[in-house]
Formats: C-alpha cells, structure tokens, sequence
C-alpha cells in the first residue's frame, strides 16, 4: 500500500538570518519517519573532555559495555633545528563488553589528552607546545579504576616524536580489554631537510591505525604512509592532518589520510587542529610552517559507556553501539548539498503537530516554523 501524507517541518535558522531571507539557512525535519522517541531503556555516558572524573551508575543498571581511546601522541617540528617535523603516534583502542555494576555505584575513570607537540623554533602556542626535541606522549584512556594499571578497561595513548624518529603507536598489548587494536606509528623525518612528516592513525576495533606519511622536499605527501585496519584511521598525509577513529561502533577503515569508523577527518587529507582535529586519538602532524601549531598536539581520547535496562545486548565493536539509540531528529538542510544527522532533539510531537524545543538553535525569537502535510 502507498504510503501518504508524511508531515513534515520547515523551519529557518534564526542565527544565519532570523526569519529567513538572505543568509538563511533553511532546514527540514521528517516528523513522522524521522522524529525518533528516545529510547528510554538505553543510555550511554560518553566523555572526551580530558582528565580523571567520576561516573555514578544509574537506577537499574547492572551491566555496562566500555569503549576508550587514547590520546595521541605530539610532533616535533625543527628536530635539532633541520628543516622539517616528525609525527606523532596513534593511540591504542580497546573496550570492555559486559561489566558489572551496582545502581548508585561511583566509578572513576579518565579521558586521555593528546600529548603536546615540541619546538625550538617560534611558539605562539605554549599551551600546546612545549620547547625541546621531544614531544609528550598522549594519555591513557581508561574506566574503573585508580589509574591505568588497574582499570578494567584502558587503552594506550600514541607516543610523541623524539626528535627525528615517528612517535610509536598505542599498543593494545599494553592496554585492557576485550578487543581492539594499535595505533599507528608517525612518520620520521631522519635528519633531513625539509622531510615533513605526519602523524600515525588511531587504532580500529579490530586492527591497527595506519602509518604516518611525509612530504619529502617534494612531490607526493603519502611516502610512509597506510591505510587503517579493522575500522582504525588512516596513517596521516598532509598539512595539519590528523586522523582519528569515532566512538560509535566499527565502521569502515580509513584510507591514508583519513579517520576511520567515523571519526575525524572524513575527508582524506583535510587539516584538524587541538581539540577538535584528528578525533579520537590521532597523531599530530607537521603543518608546512617553522611556527608552532595546535596541529602539532595530538588529538585527545574519548570514554564512552553504553547500556540498557530491557535486556536489549549493547557490545562493541557494532552490536546497538551506534550513534541513533537516544532518538534524535534527523534533519535535511536546503541551501547545502549534503543531507545531515542532527545531534540535537529539536522537535517534540502533539496531537496537532509539534513543538520547538527550548535551548535548541530553533528556539530564536522571530524564526519561522512551519508545518507541512506533504502526499
């Protein structure tokens, strides 16, 4: 039988032009298909904000499944003052399926940060550069525990360059759980001039990121470099490129030059920069410039924690762990090309059509909202 008369609503966007007109950007929302419920029996934590923090188990939970990734490592720019960088290393994943816990229980565990990249040359980035030959190695990621060496689930973070040498990936040998994967290593640059070398790939859920590339005083960028395994990133191969791998389940490999599963860049070759280049885990990379660079820090790890309260199994690396299980409004947005997932639950249904929720970038005085019943 036919299906009819979908609604749907037609809004602007009142910061890029409230109320539509120029500059506007219009976007349309499938209440009916695409206004999901959440789905009130399954809940996740997810952190990548770096640091040791504490979790509180929720009423009705007796069973949590872990994913963590490290923080990659950092670059060296200027190693001993030759022209040229070294990579930073990827981080290590791992995650832990079915662990137990007790409603109200706190947990403590820790988002690792990527480590700081290093120069001798101009720094007008203290706060992500450091000074020297040798560039700090990413943190850990880990959950339940008072640190790495005991936590049920941990992953190592990539390690920094040291002077004209690639940091060396994350190892899931010396990280915890069930699966996982290693990161890739960064590429070197050997002592010679004008050898521009980027940084390793997170790891995959079920292989290793790849190697990082460089750009050897001319021609190609990808010398070095490898694709990810097992839904890990691609070995970095530009300017400022960094590739990480996402939280939400494995996902394809990354090619060289690419995130994996998902993660940061989706677009081969493109420049990410501390915090929000190379998600999550990837190596820094050098960036064309004698100055210093948040892309020389490597990108910070991630902890997410899933669970469900009906008995519905939620286990990675891609049972239920996807990115839609709190039921979010998909959203597809005129005036661009692509169609895009919002992370955001704009709408709310009622018996005559829907409400704007509030704290939303919709809810803006003087937007226009409206509801179409289309065949």
């Amino acid at each position: 039988m036919a299906r009819c008369c979908n609604r749907y609503a037609l809004t602007t966007n009142g910061l890029n032009g409230a109320g539509g007109g120029t500059g506007a950007d219009w976007m349309l929302f499938d209440t009916v298909r695409g206004m999901a419920e959440p789905h009130a029996t399954l809940g996740e934590m997810m952190d990548d904000l770096p640091g040791q923090k504490t979790w509180t188990v929720p009423a009705g939970v007796t069973s949590v499944s872990v994913l963590c990734i490290g923080g990659g490592g950092g670059c060296v720019l200027y190693p001993a003052g030759t022209t040229g960088g070294s990579g930073g290393g990827g981080a290590a994943l791992a995650y832990k399926n079915n662990i137990s816990v007790t409603p109200g229980q706190t947990i403590t565990y820790n988002v690792g940060d990527g480590g700081k990249g290093a120069t001798n040359q101009s720094n007008g980035e203290p706060d992500d550069v450091i000074s020297g030959n040798y560039a700090e190695n990413g943190g850990f990621s880990w959950f339940n525990g008072t640190s790495q060496n005991d936590a049920v689930c941990s992953a190592q973070g990539g390690g920094g360059a040291q002077n004209y040498t690639g940091g060396t990936g994350g190892e899931f040998s010396n990280s915890t759980g069930d699966g996982g994967g290693s990161g890739g290593t960064g590429g070197s640059n050997d002592g010679s001039s004008s050898y521009w070398a980027f940084g390793g790939g997170a790891a995959g859920y079920s292989g290793d990121g790849g190697n990082g590339g460089r750009w050897q005083a001319g021609g190609s960028y990808t010398p070095g470099a490898s694709a990810g395994q097992g839904g890990g990133a691609g070995g970095a191969a530009g300017w400022a490129n960094q590739c990480g791998t996402g939280a939400f389940g494995e996902g394809a490999s990354g090619a060289i030059g690419q995130g994996g599963s998902g993660g940061f860049p989706q677009s081969a070759g493109q420049a990410g920069y501390y915090p929000n280049g190379g998600k999550y885990g990837g190596g820094g990379s050098t960036h064309g410039s004698g100055a210093a660079s948040r892309a020389m820090r490597g990108a910070q790890g991630v902890v997410r924690v899933v669970w469900s309260t009906d008995g519905t199994t939620r286990e990675f690396p891609s049972t239920n762990v996807q990115n839609t299980d709190q039921g979010y409004d998909p959203v597809l947005k005129l005036n661009n090309q692509d169609q895009s997932l919002s992370g955001t639950n704009y709408f709310s249904k009622t018996n005559s059509g829907f409400t704007v929720n509030a704290n939303t970038a919709l809810a803006t005085p003087n937007s226009k909202y409206i509801f179409l019943a289309i065949a």
